[in-house]
């Protein structure tokens, strides 16, 4: 989505999430500052139970004048604003209060579904591989010509500082959130307003609650996490209280909770929790919303920070089964039953062990199997899909796939999205289970729904093979975007076919085509580097560059795609971007012909029919252009007859 776009409309309201953070008021100032300068008249607001009573974002507010209001979902209801525009939250998330709208658009950088008008991209922009919602608004300022002045700079730099913990994720943030802060710190920020917001992040009441929060810390040592009660409080103080317990040697992953004070809890959302992680192969994201899976709540964010709801009720009758851990009191059993959750989530990543190698060497233990299957004929969702996996791959356990598809299929009917996933496999497959396409497309579908990747990706091949599922190009296209959203490689690559082909999508476009296999060229994929490449050497939706062409066709070529060396004997043989090589071109023909490509073994059959590049064989030549034949090469087949 560009900013143009949103100057279709008049009446507008750009509306920050539910207790604003840094990043969500400087997102929502810089979009209405573009608006103005348009001559529009947008509001910028919040809504939810709570005013913005943190000491450093009031002084924000003040500091930068930013007009932002509190308002009610009932305000406007019978006349309501043209457009709602969400930053740094989308519609029908937990942290954020529907508002009435006519037309509905979303900024964001958490991975979730806006729920205004579905394949209408133009009211929807959501980069989820970036570090800050300031990073997206400053980038989509530049692509409109915005010049930033120094205020709105420093509201944009200190909501990146704010959401990026300090600077200190921006190692694993988008390139672009770097290079904001580049950009930002060589031109002219209020760097005295900027330190003083620093300064002003924890007051007198903030620094009780964290130390009272801190003083009680549960850790447990084998997993590098701890867990922080605080009291009831603002929940911004959470995420300062999870930030403060990273910077304690040894732990690499925190959840802080509380008990919403009972005047801001909004219905059956009565406890806030944060998440913070830099765990190997623990995504912040995935944990929250382990944490409330089973609990009446919900939850999201990224991969090193994110957050959620609880209910009460549903606590209440969970309870009972962590009393052994020790601590007191109704709000202490619930910090209890998120210890377990953290260290059962722990306990059964595969990720996680191959980083700590002391956590692989339980797996060798009789002890630990035993564990696992007790965990999962107590219900422990986790447990019963990791010893699904286990008895797929017989490991630790007897290989047995009926028993995968039984633990499988528990854990996936309690909602386990890795497991839906693991189960739907399964039934693709045929293993453990009889194939059956159709169970197979909706187990793909309850895991896409819940933002599984990979199934978004396979629920995206469904519908373009018509496996399971009548075949329809634009619900794959559509599944295929929501897992290249989340950086998945495979689907990336195939929503650059879409584009290229124009299947699926709203029209052909060779530039969208190019831009997303480029995402995926980056990832390594080789047949996307391969198809990066085609780009290059045909001029579709980049610059024509043969040089570039052939550096991309020899990366795929390095890791043994046979197609790309295929292409780059082409090129050796003909000189096209290269210095013409044919003992090079055979040498590549041959290496592809031998991975079972007919149009390889038909060029190495001509080569040395001709005794081109190589010492003439004709007896080499009849067997390579026989296989070729067979696999219904007709040029080869032509040559067959002709010659032999």
């Amino acid at each position: 989505m560009r900013l143009e776009t949103l100057l279709n409309y008049n009446d507008i309201v750009i509306q920050c999430h539910d207790d604003p953070d840094a990043d969500t008021i400087a997102s929502g100032f810089a979009l209405q500052k573009y608006l103005e300068s348009q001559g529009k008249q947008p509001k910028l607001v919040y809504s939810g139970p709570r005013r913005i009573s943190k000491g450093n974002l009031t002084k924000m507010v003040k500091l930068f004048h930013i007009d932002i209001a509190h308002t009610d979902p009932s305000e406007r209801r019978e006349d309501p604003p043209e457009l709602l525009i969400t930053v740094d939250c989308q519609d029908g998330e937990s942290n954020v209060t529907p508002l009435p709208r006519r037309e509905l658009a979303a900024i964001d950088h958490h991975c979730a579904e806006c729920s205004g008008p579905k394949g209408k991209d133009t009211l929807r922009e959501v980069r989820s591989d970036y570090g800050a919602c300031s990073t997206i608004l400053w980038s989509m300022l530049k692509d409109a010509g915005f010049e930033l002045d120094r205020v709105l700079s420093s509201a944009l730099y200190y909501g990146l500082y704010m959401d990026t913990v300090a600077f200190k994720s921006l190692a694993s943030a988008h390139s672009r959130d770097q290079e904001m802060r580049r950009e930002l710190e060589s031109g002219e920020l209020d760097r005295e307003g900027i330190e003083e917001l620093k300064r002003a992040n924890l007051n007198a009441e903030t620094l009780r609650i964290l130390g009272k929060a801190i003083s009680e810390l549960h850790f447990y040592h084998d997993y590098h996490f701890a867990v922080a009660q605080a009291q009831p409080c603002d929940p911004n103080i959470l995420g300062v209280i999870s930030d403060q317990v990273m910077e304690v040697d040894g732990v690499d992953l925190c959840v802080s909770y509380c008990l919403l004070p009972e005047a801001e809890r909004k219905q059956d959302a009565e406890f806030k929790f944060s998440v913070r992680s830099y765990l190997a192969g623990i995504p912040a994201s995935d944990l929250a919303q382990y944490i409330a899976n089973g609990l009446g709540g919900n939850a999201g964010g990224r991969n090193t920070s994110a957050g959620g709801v609880l209910s009460e009720r549903a606590l209440k009758q969970e309870i009972s089964d962590v009393a052994e851990i020790g601590w007191d009191g109704f709000s202490s059993a619930v910090g209890r039953l998120i210890y377990r959750k953290i260290a059962d989530y722990c306990e059964n990543s595969s990720a996680l062990r191959k980083a700590y190698p002391e956590l692989a060497q339980k797996l060798e233990d009789d002890a630990y199997v035993q564990r696992l299957y007790t965990q999962a004929e107590r219900g422990i969702a986790a447990a019963q899909n990791d010893l699904g996996f286990r008895c797929l791959e017989g490991s630790y356990v007897g290989q047995n796939d009926e028993q995968a598809v039984k633990w499988f299929r528990m854990a996936a009917e309690q909602g386990l999205a890795e497991a839906q996933h693991n189960l739907a496999l399964c039934y693709y497959n045929g293993r453990g289970a009889e194939q059956d396409w159709r169970k197979a497309a909706e187990w793909f579908h309850r895991a896409a729904a819940q933002g599984v990747a990979e199934a978004q990706l396979n629920l995206g091949l469904r519908y373009a093979n018509g496996e399971g599922v009548d075949k329809d190009p634009v619900q794959a296209a559509e599944w295929y975007r929501r897992a290249a959203e989340q950086g998945n490689a495979s689907a990336q690559l195939l929503l650059g076919l879409c584009y290229y082909s124009g299947s699926g999508v709203e029209q052909q476009d060779f530039t969208q085509s190019a831009e997303w296999i480029r995402k995926a060229a980056e990832q390594g994929l080789a047949d996307a580097q391969l198809s990066f490449g085609k780009c290059f050497y045909y001029g579709w939706g980049v610059k024509q560059d043969l040089e570039r062409a052939v550096a991309l066709f020899r990366k795929a070529a390095e890791v043994d795609n046979a197609e790309a060396k295929y292409i780059l004997g082409l090129l050796y043989r003909n000189g096209d971007g290269v210095e013409q090589d044919l003992k090079q071109a055979a040498e590549l023909f041959r290496e592809a012909a031998k991975q079972d490509s007919p149009e390889a073994q038909y060029m190495l059959g001509a080569c040395y029919y001709n005794g081109t590049g190589v010492e003439q064989d004709l007896e080499q030549a009849e067997t390579w252009l026989r296989k070729a034949a067979e696999q219904g090469n007709p040029d080869a087949q032509q040559a067959l007859a002709q010659y032999f």
